[in-house]
């Protein structure tokens, strides 16, 4: 190889290493939504109402307390405004670290189990920090077949 085929192959290792080392400010991908902070007061509550307010959906885990690194059940249960059980609902549950923008390293199942509860298997959060976990409640029966969401925000150790 001669002189010059090495000077075209290091300006061309420098380019390349260039672009490697892009300012720390970067903008979200296309279809990201950027990163937020968390909030001072984070609402830590194990029962939340539906955003649209159609529901109350309160969680428990079989691990106590919640730690990372461990796949885990969760049972949902979700009750109507009046408090009534629902049952016959769509349930499902997705999660993400939102001041690291990303998911949940799983997709958890949720099986009906009746009396309104709803179990969630799967479920898995692999550092530790704030996390929310959403689950969306779509009642099969009725007119209120529009989803409704309520979410849960986690610390973690």
């Amino acid at each position: 190889m001669c002189m010059r085929s090495y000077s075209i192959a290091f300006v061309l290792f420098v380019l390349f290493l260039g672009g490697c080392s892009s300012p720390s400010t970067r903008s979200p991908m296309a279809g990201q939504t950027p990163a937020v902070t968390r909030p001072a007061n984070l609402n830590l509550a194990t029962t939340q109402a539906s955003l649209g307010g159609k529901f109350t959906v309160s969680y428990k885990s079989d691990l106590d307390p919640v730690t990372i690194n461990k796949l885990h059940t969760w049972t949902l249960h979700v009750a109507d405004t009046a408090g009534k059980p629902l049952d016959n609902a769509t349930v499902a549950i997705d999660g993400g670290m939102p001041e690291h923008n990303h998911g949940m390293p799983t997709q958890p199942i949720v099986t009906p189990l009746g009396g309104g509860d709803y179990r969630a298997e799967g479920i898995k959060f692999q550092m530790p920090g704030w996390w929310t976990v959403t689950v969306t409640v779509t009642d099969t029966v009725g007119a209120a077949a529009q989803p409704d969401s309520a979410t849960f925000n986690l610390m973690l150790q």
